[in-house]
């Protein structure tokens, strides 16, 4: 059974398998998953009012900093960079064909501290990039596959990626807030990928079948095709199969019963 990967939208990710074996959808962009222990990086991008979901670029210092942000477009050249990121942190949009790490680097030389990058977007005229993709952004390039040991030994700084209506919002503030940057080490990392989406095919089929365990393989496979949201085209297509999977539909075809609500018993007041 093929799986496909959706991001947190329901739209197919970049990335995702696509066909006529694909069976289901599933979440697999920005999936808060366990990792290698104490290879894992975490990242938390706070104002004094308000979080955002985000996540560390591969290659970031880990570390906190502090200071106002600056909006510096596509952080593509020097003129990008207003002299105020000095000593400040660098909001940089996606796109343009425009490497993180060259954009970091950038960000760098103007003097900025730290950096969030904003996702770019398909749907502009012109489009700023080709991928939507959220996440397992890095700043380490490859040489022949190879990542390059300039890039792995650079004095990287805090470098952290958002979406793009995060993005935005901060961009368009009518006022620039003061943003909290962290990175850490830890034992989870949100990770994109099919290997994000297929376990959560298997765990949604476990629970399933843990709700009728004498139901064969065959009937909890119908379930969970039978009780799947609808994406694409009417029926099954080759994007999203029969859709996204939908673990208490899927339960309640197998075993109705199981969620009936039972009378209140009756008895002492507050029991």
């Amino acid at each position: 059974m093929a799986v496909g990967a959706l991001d947190s939208t329901s739209k197919i990710a970049d990335f995702s398998n696509q066909g006529p074996e694909i069976a289901v959808a599933a979440p697999g962009v920005g999936v808060f998953s366990t990792y290698i222990v104490g290879l894992g990086v975490n990242a938390f991008l706070t104002t004094p009012n308000a979080s955002f979901d985000n996540f560390a670029l591969t290659g970031s210092a880990k570390g906190t900093q502090t200071g106002q942000y600056v909006y510096c477009g596509l952080g593509a050249t020097a003129a990008d960079f207003p002299a105020s990121v000095k000593g400040n942190i660098a909001l940089i949009q996606r796109g343009a064909g425009i490497s993180f790490n060259l954009k970091t680097k950038n960000a760098l030389t103007a003097g900025a501290k730290a950096v969030v990058i904003y996702n770019c977007s398909i749907a502009a005229s012109p489009a700023t990039c080709t991928s939507e993709t959220f996440g397992n952004w890095t700043l380490i390039t490859q040489v022949n596959g190879v990542d390059d040991p300039g890039d792995l030994a650079f004095a990287w700084p805090v470098a952290i990626g958002i979406s793009r209506a995060d993005g935005e919002a901060l961009r368009t503030a009518s006022t620039s807030s003061t943003l909290t940057a962290t990175t850490v080490v830890d034992d989870y990392e949100t990770l994109n990928g099919t290997s994000m989406a297929c376990p959560h095919a298997v765990g949604v089929a476990a629970l399933v079948w843990s709700v009728a365990p004498t139901a064969s393989a065959s009937a909890v496979k119908t379930a969970i095709f039978n009780s799947a949201t609808d994406l694409g085209t009417t029926g099954r297509d080759t994007t999203f199969g029969f859709g996204l999977l939908d673990a208490y539909g899927a339960a309640r075809l197998l075993n109705p019963g199981a969620f009936q609500v039972h009378a209140r018993l009756q008895g002492r007041r507050g029991h």
